[in-house]
This record gives C-alpha cells, sequence and structure tokens, in this order.
C-alpha cells in the first residue's frame, strides 16, 4: 500500500549498491598509465572484478592521492598530512 516510500527505499539501496563498487581517485596530477593499471589490479584483487573507476586531477591536494570507494577513503595526500600537522598544535 505504501508503494511510493517503498520505492524510495529501493532506489536508495541501489544507489548505496553502486556507490560500493564505484571508485574514485583524486590525485594532484594527471597519473600515468603504469600507476592506473597498478592501482586497477590492486583494488579489483581486494574488491571483486565489478568496480568502475573515475580519476580526476585537482592541483589543491598539492601532491598523492585520494581513494574513495563507497563510504572508504584512503587518504594519502599533502594537503591532508599538512592540515593534521597544523591541528595538532
Amino acid at each position: 500500500r505504501n508503494f511510493h516510500g517503498i520505492l524510495v527505499t529501493l532506489k536508495r539501496y541501489l544507489e548505496i549498491d553502486l556507490a560500493a563498487k564505484h571508485v574514485t581517485v583524486d590525485s594532484a596530477a594527471e597519473l600515468d598509465a603504469t600507476t592506473k593499471e597498478s592501482l586497477v589490479t590492486k583494488l579489483t584483487k581486494q574488491h571483486g572484478s565489478d568496480l568502475t573507476f573515475e580519476y580526476r586531477v585537482n592541483s589543491a591536494l598539492l601532491g598523492g592521492i585520494r581513494i574513495r570507494k563507497g563510504d572508504d577513503v584512503w587518504d594519502g595526500t599533502i594537503k591532508t598530512r599538512l592540515e593534521n600537522i597544523a591541528s595538532a598544535f
């Protein structure tokens, strides 16, 4: 009887499932093909072969890369390290 509520919930579950299979890689400079291939190999080995990848360049990161897969974030950027040092003082 609550079809709209059921459909909204189903849509949200589908969005969560798709986000869990999408990997976004942010870097300060364009990654070369070898680095991209290495990332794909390691992540598909750990999380399965049904991942999709998106690469973005963000010069504000200063260096390093940030990888986001669903709700998981691995941040190895210089910007974040500097922010962590600044907040420690």
